[in-house]
């Protein structure tokens, strides 16, 4: 409804509170960081993303994600710590965990497929799109298809960007 009037929608991802989406926890394959942001929110027409922090460290936080009774009376290992901090050796900042770069990455999947839309490709985008990713149950855990959608999609924005159609 929210979507039909024209408003954002935007998706939050947190804990591993059912056993349908794709988590970002760090027991779970990187798949799951990169098909929500990108292919998820696309099929949906979902247009934001929301992380609830990125700070969270129950504890020394290059040594234990586990957070056992920190978020409720179970384990969501690395959620809310998708950054390092580096003070604890002379430097200051955080560094990048690889599940931030996943989700970097699906991120650049969405707009892959926003730009092909305003391209007048969407159709052909979700179509390929698809191959990965069919619903919120159903998604591809081969990394190799996900970068295989990823080449599709860049090589047609490349043709664009050529003037090729």
């Amino acid at each position: 409804m929210a979507l039909s009037k024209g408003d954002e929608v935007w998706f939050y991802n947190a804990l591993s509170q059912d056993s349908y989406s794709p988590k970002w926890l760090v027991d779970y394959t990187p798949v799951n960081l990169r098909v929500q942001p990108g292919f998820l929110n696309q099929s949906l027409g979902l247009t934001g993303l929301l992380y609830w922090r990125v700070d969270f460290w129950p504890g020394p936080h290059w040594d234990s994600v586990d957070n056992t009774g920190v978020l409720g009376n179970y384990n969501a290992p690395g959620d809310g710590m998708p950054v390092y901090a580096l003070d604890e050796i002379g430097i200051q900042g955080v560094a990048p965990s690889m599940r931030l770069k996943w989700l970097r990455d699906g991120v650049q999947d969405y707009d892959y497929v926003e730009l092909l839309k305003e391209h007048g490709l969407g159709d052909w985008a979700m179509a390929v799109v698809q191959e990965a990713y069919r619903g919120w149950q159903e998604w591809s855990e081969d990394a190799p298809v996900l970068l295989s959608i990823r080449e599709q999609l860049g090589q047609r924005l490349d043709q664009l960007g050529s003037g090729g159609n």
